[in-house]
């Protein structure tokens, strides 16, 4: 369109970007160590002194509030009379705190002001004894780029810059976040696939808006590289952002492109708590995830929903790895997509063992939902076919 950047005010599910546009394999993979990931501080000018605040006049002192009622306790939820009953966890190891209260539109980093057990609530739904790791099995995360962190410790990331920032450290603290929850390595978590190699493709530079020309290239780009690298695949594409109503013909085109190519797009359905699976997740091409609450029994208020929903994965208060080596929480169905990425690569890497071959898109797709298992008494546009069980899924394997 006569070199004019094409953009889009995307809410990245967590926040918004705006990325110059990028060539088709003006990128290539490189792979670097995680170890040498890291964020420089910019060196700051000092601060003027600040001026003597003056005296506070005394306050007239406050009446005792009343006493609160006691909180009658809450009732155990009850499990779902087909989900298999999983023996007591182990006491947690002492967590490092979260330590960020960042706020990007509906995504929130929360600072707990300690350790907390009950952040590792997603994680416990996956299995502690893993027989399925993702070894062997490539993901590509397209996102904010990712920081060195100790949970990526002995990781051969690989990644490429679509943003023109010569290097693919995380600029928004999201990209992070997405691949500790794939791929941690258990220094304080356990991501669900956590031997998963990791392809990092940086499409956002930090800014609020993301041109579609720069996803275009990276789904390219993961397809080209499959067709040079037939025995080493990409198959799970990590896309943790959507833009409500419109879309792109060339983004489009790619999409189903990289579904004929074998290559599974895993995509969040919006976090607004309203009808209207956002785009790309509305495509037939992608799949689509909403966030389960906390609670592990319902569906979070911000969760948009549709006949489009796919599946729905934890997306309250999770746990994960931040850009500055330490850990937050956070909330959407961005967070969710990256639970059913590591999911899909499960799959594969079963699939693989068992049969020798890379599986197509619609087989990975048929096995995550004859893992699944519905939430009781939550309709069907918002859950799809429910969460995804991975001890089922590891005996489809496995047993």
């Amino acid at each position: 369109m006569n070199n004019k950047i094409k953009l889009f005010s995307l809410v990245l599910l967590g926040f918004c970007l705006v990325t110059p546009s990028y060539a088709r394999n003006a990128a290539s993979i490189k792979s670097i160590k995680t170890s040498a990931v890291s964020v420089h501080p910019t060196p700051q000018p000092p601060h003027p002194p600040t001026p003597p605040t003056p005296p506070t006049p005394p306050q007239p002192p406050t009446p005792p509030n009343p006493p609160h009622p006691p909180t009658p306790p809450v009732p155990p939820h009850p499990h779902h009379p087909h989900h298999p009953q999983h023996p007591p966890r182990p006491p947690r190891p002492h967590l490092p705190p979260p330590v960020h209260v960042i706020s990007w539109g509906t995504t929130v980093y929360i600072s707990t002001g300690g350790t907390n057990t009950a952040n590792l609530w997603a994680y416990d739904l996956y299995p502690q004894q893993k027989r399925l790791t993702g070894k062997g099995v490539k993901i590509a995360i397209a996102d904010s780029g990712i920081s060195s962190h100790t949970e990526f410790n002995g990781k051969d990331i690989q990644g490429a810059d679509f943003t023109h920032s010569a290097n693919i450290q995380d600029s928004k603290n999201h990209g992070t976040a997405i691949a500790g929850i794939i791929g941690a390595r258990g220094a304080a978590f356990t991501g669900v696939a956590p031997d998963a190699e990791l392809i990092v493709y940086k499409v956002d530079n930090g800014s609020r808006l993301i041109s579609s020309q720069a996803v275009t290239a990276a789904i390219n780009n993961v397809i080209d590289y499959n067709e040079t690298h037939p025995n080493d695949k990409i198959l799970i594409l990590n896309l943790s952002y959507g833009i409500s109503g419109g879309g792109d013909t060339a983004l489009t085109q790619a999409i189903n492109r990289a579904y004929e190519a074998g290559i599974l797009i895993v995509c969040p359905a919006g976090n607004t708590g309203f009808p209207g699976v956002y785009y790309p997740a509305n495509l037939s091409t992608t799949i689509a995830v909403g966030s389960m609450a906390d609670d592990g029994a319902s569906v979070s208020g911000n969760s948009s929903y549709g006949k489009e929903v796919d599946f729905i994965a934890p997306g309250e208060n999770i746990y994960t790895t931040d850009r500055n080596g330490h850990y937050s929480i956070i909330n959407g169905t961005s967070a969710s997509t990256a639970f059913v990425s590591a999911s899909a690569a499960l799959v594969v890497e079963g699939f693989q063992k068992k049969y020798g071959r890379y599986p197509t898109v619609d087989e990975i797709k048929g096995y995550l939902i004859k893992a699944s298992v519905e939430l009781p008494n939550v309709p069907r546009e918002k859950q799809g076919y429910g969460f995804i069980d991975v001890e089922r899924l590891e005996k489809e394997f496995l047993y």
